[in-house]
């Protein structure tokens, strides 16, 4: 697993933490160590002596791992993925700006497009999610994102992320993400290609988002409520420009005039700049849904 530099972990917050998941007797403890300058984080048993994550007698259930770091001299705790069931955990790493609360929109993405049980990494910095599911076949780490069903542990704080307090079966979601994430783009259609307008000006386009199938998602999103991302206003900036390109035809242009007028439109965090390159982060988030958009209004 990725390893995070952490100068204090944050507290564990085992009530919040799913029954579900306290359930599975494969838990395990870990201390946060210095070697060579780096930062890492060993996986022990309760009493002190080095778990591993491929030999089951080193591992106990949560009530064992709890008292053993409520008694002191471990940073927290954590648990094994295998094969023995369908649980999946998903790593993001160096997501999370913890002083703001303020989410990379890629990883806005993936949450908002993995309902299940979320969590605030130890470092106040990363998420972590986990989920009932099984990951197709291919990749498992690509930049900031790792996704494991066996073969590693995860840590465990209970510091849930806006609301996502459910483990849910999210195999669907999963493949689409892993697709999204993982797979190798044709040469033909990685090309950029221009996508014919629809020729909608903003009132006609809006009158026909309103009156989709999905029309109440537009509404909502339209007049600021992000009731329906768990209050992550990240997610609900995404899912909208989301909406956007499909009805404006992926045109960029119009897409962030007609944010502008939306009720998640906030002047201060969407024309400030968030990339080394100069980019906004309304500019990074109406790319993000456009590199997503597989289909546009005609």
């Amino acid at each position: 697993m990725l390893v995070e530099e952490i100068a204090t972990p944050r507290p564990l917050h085992p009530e919040s933490i799913p029954a579900e998941l306290k359930t599975i007797p494969r838990w395990l403890l870990w201390r946060l160590e210095d070697r060579a300058g780096k930062s890492t984080k060993p996986p022990y048993q309760a009493d002190g002596h080095l778990a591993k994550v491929n030999n089951p007698t080193t591992w106990t259930n949560f009530d064992t791992a709890l008292s053993a770091y409520q008694r002191g001299g471990f940073s927290g705790v954590g648990i094994v993925l295998t094969d023995d069931d369908d649980l999946v955990g998903v790593d993001l790493d160096k997501v999370l700006n913890p002083d703001t609360g303020e989410l990379d929109p890629d990883a806005a993405r993936i949450v908002n497009d993995l309902p299940t049980y979320c969590e605030i990494s130890p470092s106040g910095r990363g998420l972590r999610l986990f989920g009932f599911g099984k990951l197709p076949q291919g990749g498992r780490r690509k930049g900031l994102v790792e996704m494991y069903e066996s073969g590693r542990y995860l840590t465990v704080t209970g510091n849930q992320f806006n609301g996502h307090g459910s483990l849910e079966e999210i195999t669907p979601q999963l493949a689409q993400v892993h697709a999204r994430i993982f797979a190798k783009p044709d040469p033909v259609d990685a090309k950029t290609r221009p996508m014919d307008p629809p020729n909608l000006d903003d009132v006609e386009l809006r009158d026909k988002a309103r009156n989709a199938s999905n029309g109440a998602d537009f509404d909502r999103l339209w007049s600021g409520n992000i009731s329906g991302h768990g209050g992550d206003a990240s997610a609900a900036d995404l899912a909208l420009c989301n909406l956007l390109a499909f009805w404006t035809g992926a045109d960029p242009a119009q897409m962030d005039r007609l944010f502008r007028q939306s009720g998640l439109f906030r002047a201060a965090k969407w024309d400030k700049v968030h990339f080394a390159d100069g980019r906004t982060y309304g500019q990074a988030t109406i790319e993000r849904a456009i590199a997503g958009c597989r289909e546009t209004y005609s």
